[in-house]
Formats: C-alpha cells, structure tokens, sequence
C-alpha cells in the first residue's frame, strides 16, 4: 500500500512526508468488520507552489464507489501540509487526530524528518478554545435521540413538563412560562424573549426550538402546539429510551470524540490509543443501554463547557503564526 500511495503522490507531482493507518485502527476500537483508512500529509513541488497550482488534497478508494465498504477496502485521504496546518489552528478533528498520531507508533506507515519538528511543537499549533469540533460533532451524532441540550431533547423535556400541568383552564402562558424557563431553559432552543406588541406594550414570548409561542395565548393552545410538535419528532426519543432502533456506531463516534476533547483539555494532547477504547467498542456493539450513554454524553459535555468557559483551564495551547510560517520554509530548504 505504501508503494501505491508513494506512486499516486508521483503522479501528482508531490512528496509524501506522512502516513498513518487511521480511524479506529487509530483510536483502538478496530473489529475484523473495520475498514482500513489511511490519513497523510505531501508536500506541493515548488513549481506548483510557484504557478499557484494548488492542490489541498489527493484522495481515493479501492472500494466500489456504488457499494458500503467493506473490511477489504482502503481509503486513503491526502493533505498538503500548508492545509494541514491551516486545518490543525482551525482545531479540525481530523487534523487534530492526524497531529497527534505520533502518539501510536505502531500507526505510522511512513514518516520524513519534516514532521519531527512539527509534532515537537504540537502545542504552538492551535488554541485549546478552537476545538469545538469535537463537541459539536458529538452533539450531531446523538441529538437524533434526544439527548439533553438538543433540539429533541429540549422538546422532550417542555413536552413531559406541560403535560403534567393540571387545571388549565383560563390560564396563560405568561403564568406558567417561568416554570419551564427554570427547568427547560436551554440558550438555543428554549428562552424567553419579547416579541410583538399588544397596544404600545411589548409582549413576553417563549422561543421553543423556533417556533414563537406568546405569553398571551392559553395555555391549553400551548400544549396542543408542543404534544402536536413532539409528535413529528419525538418517536425516535421515545425508541431510544427503551434502547431500539439506536445507531450505536453514531453513539460511540460522540462518545470517543468527547473523549477527545477531555484529553485535550485536561493534558493539552491526545493520547492514542484511546485508554477507554474497549468502552467506547461496547458501546458500538450495543453493549450499553441508551441511558447509561446519555449520561456520559450529557456529562462530558457539561465538564467540557465548564472547563473551557471557566477559569479551571490549565492548558493553554497557542497557536504560532510565525512558527507555522517557519515550519513551512524551513520544508522546501
């Protein structure tokens, strides 16, 4: 395969300078059944650099382009290593998993005298707080199922809470709209907020997942609107709560990539292979219930929020641009 990659940068007038068996191989949560994925960084020749051909990446598959893949086939994915870096300040997950890839040695495939300085410096590459990707990639993995913090999850919990509310009749939504701000507030999808007028008056609205539901209607229209919402969507939550129906492979991808993200927090690096990989494998064979990896993923991100936006962050990666800059020259002497 080596061979093969060395040929494909050749035609394309590049040089290989990395290679590194990726995704789960990687993270340590390979089966039989994984396919093999391939991850590296060329260097553009300087004639390229200097007609502004610029190529960003080389990618291609051994697989049939019509069919899922199966353990049999490889992907390979190729970054120049001017992307590559603009990718890793951006804090990129895969880039960010590529950098930190010098942590498994069993997964480099190839590896030129460039890279040494850059994985020596791994932590003047990028700032700890533009890491994000790894959490909203997470949160899309599971906000399909309704977990907390989501727009599912946020409709989940107004719609059980409404339904609860006893004799109705005759009250307004402004009666009872601090009640659900206090135990379904969510800052994206469920907050109060003034919108339109009654006289010269403005009048108190609550925002659920969008939708605009004045303070001055009653609250049975309220409850029909949310039961009638819940029921375009909520059948999934519902599945999940009783673990059917469930992608646990999405599951396991938002749990390893929180993973991701502590480690980065807590040490300023990623370590691979991941130290939980067997948990997160569990998870992708279905081995868990839907509760216990709701909790997990609530709490990670929680303990992630905190720590990023509080002042308990002790790492403090910071990207260098002048180093980076160096970096690249110092690549083409």
């Amino acid at each position: 395969m080596l061979n093969d990659i060395h040929k494909k940068c050749k035609e394309n007038n590049v040089s290989l300078i990395y290679l590194v068996k990726f995704g789960s191989h990687l993270y340590g949560t390979n089966t039989p059944e994984s396919d093999t994925d391939y991850k590296g960084i060329f260097l553009p020749s300087m004639k390229q650099l200097l007609l502004q051909q610029n190529i960003k990446s080389i990618t291609y598959s051994t697989g049939d382009n019509n069919d899922k893949n199966s353990s049999e086939d490889v992907d390979v994915q190729l970054w120049s290593l001017h992307y590559f870096l603009k990718l890793v300040s951006k804090g990129e997950t895969n880039a960010l998993d590529l950098l930190f890839s010098f942590t498994y040695t069993d997964m480099i495939e190839y590896m030129d005298d460039i890279m040494i300085r850059i994985h020596d410096n791994y932590n003047n590459l990028f700032n700890i707080k533009d890491c994000n990707a790894f959490v909203g990639y997470a949160i899309g993995q599971a906000k399909k199922y309704g977990i907390k913090g989501s727009r599912l999850g946020v409709l989940k919990k107004v719609n059980k809470l409404v339904n609860t509310i006893k004799d109705i009749d005759d009250i307004k939504l402004h009666d009872i709209m601090d009640d659900i701000i206090d135990k379904c507030y969510d800052s994206s999808y469920c907050f109060k907020k003034m919108i339109g007028t009654k006289g010269n008056e403005p009048i108190q609205s609550l925002v659920i997942c969008g939708k605009v539901h004045q303070g001055t209607i009653n609250v049975t229209e309220f409850i029909e609107r949310i039961n009638t919402e819940y029921k375009k969507y909520g059948k999934r939550a519902e599945q999940a709560e009783k673990s059917l129906g469930i992608d646990w492979k999405a599951l396991s991808h938002a749990v390893r990539a929180l993973t991701q993200m502590k480690q980065l927090i807590n040490t300023g690096m990623i370590q691979y292979p991941l130290a939980n990989a067997d948990y997160i494998s569990s998870i992708k064979m279905g081995k868990l219930s839907f509760k216990e990896v709701e909790k997990i993923i609530y709490d990670s991100i929680g303990e992630i929020d905190e720590k990023l936006n509080g002042d308990s962050l002790v790492v403090k990666n910071k990207r260098d641009n002048k180093l980076i800059e160096s970096i690249i020259l110092d690549a083409y002497k």
